[in-house]
């Protein structure tokens, strides 16, 4: 920036520079009026017209209600959605956990229990058959089976819990 041989006249000229540039940027940054905004936004002529148009017709609105005045034309910040006024990078990790979420599910799937043995021999099968207690049959057959389960499983417990004392 300025060292010992820069005379006060550079130093003065650098920072009007600098000043002139900030002027500049903040002029860039001002809002629109609005027919550069509809030149900004038309995409074609009559788009344009269309916008110019429009806002003749809110210009006759603003003349017969004053109140209207006041109301901005451009959106404001408290009208965004939400996540527009997040960061990147919240939007991003948000993002991401969703995809996450909706690939890989929320955890373990529940196992579906599927006998593939027979229950009732065929002798069992044919004389329910012709009782009419198919079902219940089946029903009892497998109850048992799934007490017989239960026991084994409560048996390996309680063998754990010997060995551990």
């Amino acid at each position: 920036m300025f060292d010992q041989k820069s005379t006060g006249s550079e130093r003065k000229a650098f920072l009007v520079a600098i000043l002139e540039d900030e002027q500049a940027e903040e002029e860039e940054q001002e809002v629109a009026d609005d027919e550069a905004l509809n030149d900004m936004i038309a995409r074609n002529e009559e788009e344009l017209e269309l916008f110019q148009r429009m806002d003749l017709e809110r210009a006759a609105r603003e003349a017969m209600d004053p109140s209207l005045r006041h109301k901005p034309r451009l959106i404001q910040e408290d009208e965004l959605p939400s996540w527009l006024l997040r960061d990147t990078e919240e939007v991003e990790q948000m993002a991401f956990e969703e995809n996450e979420e909706r690939l890989f599910g929320l955890g373990k799937r529940q196992r579906k229990e599927v006998d593939y043995s027979e229950a009732l021999t065929e002798k069992q099968w044919v004389k329910a058959l012709e009782d009419g207690t198919l079902e219940e049959v089946e029903e009892t057959k497998k109850n048992r089976k799934k007490r017989k389960r239960k026991d084994i499983a409560l048996l390996g417990e309680e063998t754990k819990v010997k060995k551990e004392n």
